[in-house]
């Protein structure tokens, strides 16, 4: 059945934000836990870390804050951040590639030959994805930064209106909840105020986008070339995980300074902490070595790996309903 383009591309979009809505919320807890383990200052000499490890970050929210303290905070932009940014990049990944192929390829020698499903050169893939995850992640900032910034502060209210628990204890919340705290953003800081860190923001999801979809096509495009495997389920676990991997690994420096940036405090000179995108960057490699900057890879694989699992096979499954065929 053949659609116009205008609908292929809503389509495009509808698919791309509710096959990632469902995994994103599904997985939230482990990226509360990235979150806590990124944001959590050095301690002082001698002293421990709030949260020395991935289960220990688990175990002592759960104990002071319960399952809410896991499954809620930051829920709400979360889901805003999918039905935005992950639309765009999933639904525009085609179209662009398609785009890019023709402009680039098209006038070489071969380049009007029919291609099979996933056959575009790998570099095509790449640029297709890193393009629309920057452009996505750019328009989308402001959920990013809400979500990090309410999932950074989450913790346990006592009595007193402070928090008792997490890495804001003994301070007030900043924020009642998630519009409010939009809200707030753009009154204390002004609108532009919503896209601080937006460098960092595009920079990750450019790396992060950017692996995701080109391996998770050149996997498909070769298991198939070379008759290992057929179009369908297995095939889209077996891509998936290895998108996973390649995601969390290349956008792993991006994401510690993009979390660092949107959720960093006033110092004491009255100044953020970090300037930038490179003074994070070279303030981290210098005061807490290069290994810092892969600080909270498990959790995030361990959110990354099942929300993939889920979301491309999903993605995959509502594009054959909406009539799209394979990705």
């Amino acid at each position: 059945m053949s659609h116009s383009a205008t609908h292929d591309l809503l389509a495009g979009l509808l698919c791309g934000g509710l096959a990632n809505l469902v995994p994103s919320v599904l997985t939230n807890p482990f990226d509360v836990l990235k979150i806590r383990l990124q944001c959590q200052p050095e301690p002082a000499p001698g002293a421990d870390r709030i949260y020395k490890s991935f289960s220990h970050a688990s175990t002592r929210i759960l104990h002071e804050e319960g399952l809410r303290g896991l499954i809620l905070p930051g829920m709400v932009a979360t889901c805003l951040r999918e039905l935005s940014y992950s639309s765009l990049r999933f639904g525009l990944y085609q179209p662009v590639k398609g785009t890019l192929h023709r402009l680039f390829l098209d006038s070489s020698p071969g380049g009007n030959e029919t291609l099979a499903k996933g056959g575009e050169p790998f570099f095509v893939k790449l640029a297709s994805a890193m393009m629309i995850g920057c452009v996505g992640s750019s328009l989308a900032s402001p959920t990013d930064l809400v979500k990090i910034r309410l999932q950074r502060e989450a913790g346990r209210v006592g009595s007193d209106g402070l928090y008792v628990s997490g890495l804001n204890r003994g301070l007030p919340p900043s924020y009642n909840n998630t519009f409010q705290a939009f809200y707030k953003i753009v009154q204390t800081e002004s609108f532009w105020g919503l896209y601080k860190g937006v460098q960092a923001t595009a920079i990750r999801a450019s790396l992060v986008t950017g692996a995701q979809l080109s391996s998770y096509d050149e996997t498909k495009y070769v298991l198939k070339k070379y008759g290992w495997m057929n179009e369908g389920f297995p095939l889209h676990f077996v891509a998936s995980i290895v998108a996973g991997l390649c995601a969390t690994t290349a956008g792993a420096p991006a994401d510690i300074i993009k979390t660092r940036l949107l959720s960093q405090q006033v110092g004491p000179s009255g100044l953020p902490m970090y300037s930038g995108f490179v003074d994070c960057f070279w303030s981290m490699v210098r005061t807490e070595g290069a290994r810092s900057l892969f600080r909270g890879w498990l959790p995030s694989y361990m959110r990354i790996a099942p929300h993939f699992v889920i979301s491309l096979p999903l993605y995959e499954q509502l594009r054959k309903g909406f009539g799209l065929g394979a990705m």
